[in-house]
């Protein structure tokens, strides 16, 4: 996390404060000093005065805690894994141990992951859910103990045991994607001639309250555009729960777009715009347009956005064929969530930029939100300038050229053989006969 230019208004800060509590401090202090470990080397039996002398030639090394990182899976999505990279980096340049754990995308084993790592000694833990509303009962011995749970990326739900929640602003994202699809299919000029665009929704699982958000932020722009027709749905699918697709499954989102293009654009309608929540959505969108025949059909590629900027959708955009992603960089995320917790444990108050609207069920979060960025046609190449992807992995995939068919080869007439001329012979002396 960066020191922002504009700091936090003192109010602000003063009634965080009061409802936060004046003990954050006091645990903090408490936290890290009651997790301090030291690691002695030399093991055996030993005399004192011999042990005495190997300290003094080789001092014991220190650490100022241990900090636990539990993840979902580093198999199903390599993010994961950069992320928990990023963090150890942090922690272990700041002279704390790490331990991480991926849960394979089960909530049971992050249940036992989270049960085992509270058996030792542990200054703060770092938790992407991988169901957030499963965790409650296993965080409450974290929450006896004074360890600080920070939620990354997910708020983890129902559970006073988590202190701070580090995410994107999924709410202003929202509106970032409402405002470009109100510039780029203007609009306000369709709302003046009285025309109108056909929208569909893909938006994300139910469960997490960043898809909400996210939702919310893309209706705050667009309802108008819907409440006097300029925008109309003809699944009229565009509520949240009509909409969200469940654990973000490409599959689910497949068939719901398919479902709508089957039941609803079978008849001449035209579909103009898909909004979606996730670039796997986008793709999905993409590619069932494609095998239905939709695209070869109008000539026209519907408006297709997404989020996330994972690299087959960067090349979609440079070809013109998806519309805009949303660039949540995840390094900055995961560094804005060491630099949080080891302000926590030094004794100090994390910054917050939100102490409002992430209610968990319990408790307000007190909740830093990383920025995104939009990306189209216009700066997709900026992903390469900050090192994000490299060329190579941008260059368009390669056209397979259309296989040649030969001409086919004239046959020659056959040749008549000695037998067959015997054969003509004898059927001219039948019929003189």
């Amino acid at each position: 996390m960066k020191k922002r230019a504009a700091m936090l208004l003192v109010g602000l800060s003063f009634s965080f404060s009061l409802f936060a509590g004046c003990g954050g401090s006091k645990e903090a202090t408490e936290a890290a000093n009651e997790s301090e470990v030291t690691e002695k080397e030399g093991q055996g039996e030993e005399t004192q005065e011999e042990t005495n002398e190997e300290a003094k030639e080789e001092p014991a090394e220190e650490t100022k805690g241990k900090v636990g990182i539990l993840f979902p899976s580093e198999e199903t999505d390599e993010q994961w894994k950069a992320d928990a990279d990023i963090l150890q980096k942090e922690l272990n340049s700041n002279e704390y141990e790490v331990e991480v754990y991926f849960a394979d995308n089960d909530s049971a084993r992050q249940n036992e992951q989270i049960q085992e790592i509270l058996k030792s000694e542990v200054s703060a833990l770092v938790i992407a859910p991988v169901e957030p509303y499963g965790l409650a009962e296993s965080l409450m011995q974290a929450k006896e103990n004074s360890i600080p749970v920070f939620a990354y990326d997910t708020l983890i739900m129902d559970t006073d045991a988590v202190k701070y929640y580090v995410t994107f602003d999924m709410r202003k994202v929202g509106q970032m994607i409402g405002e470009k699809i109100v510039k780029d299919k203007e609009l306000d000029k369709a709302k003046e001639n009285k025309q109108s665009y056909n929208i569909e929704f893909l938006m994300g699982s139910p469960d997490e309250s960043r898809s909400l958000f996210l939702y919310n932020g893309i209706m705050e722009v667009l309802q108008s555009y819907f409440d006097d027709g300029t925008l109309v749905s003809q699944s009229q699918k565009t509520s949240f729960d009509d909409t969200a697709v469940m654990r973000w499954s490409e599959e689910t989102a497949k068939q719901k777009i398919e479902g709508i293009l089957d039941e609803y654009y079978q008849n001449g309608q035209k579909l103009d715009i898909v909004c979606t929540a996730s670039d796997k959505f986008a793709y999905a969108a993409f590619e069932s347009l494609t095998e239905k025949g939709v695209l070869t059909e109008t000539g026209e590629i519907p408006y297709l956005t997404g989020v996330g900027s994972e690299v087959d959708v960067i090349k979609k955009i440079a070809a013109e064929e998806v519309g805009f992603t949303m660039f949540l960089d995840r390094r900055t995320l995961a560094e804005d969530c060491a630099e949080m917790v080891l302000t926590y444990l030094s004794g100090d108050k994390p910054e917050v930029t939100d102490y409002e609207q992430y209610d968990n069920g319990k408790k307000i979060i007190g909740t830093y939100t990383s920025n995104a960025e939009l990306i189209d046609k216009d700066n997709y190449e900026m992903l390469i300038d900050n090192g994000y992807y490299t060329e190579e992995q941008l260059e368009p995939d390669p056209t397979e050229e259309p296989e040649v068919t030969e001409e086919p080869k004239v046959t020659e007439e056959p040749k008549a053989t000695e037998s067959s001329e015997t054969d003509k012979k004898r059927t001219l002396l039948n019929k003189v006969n």
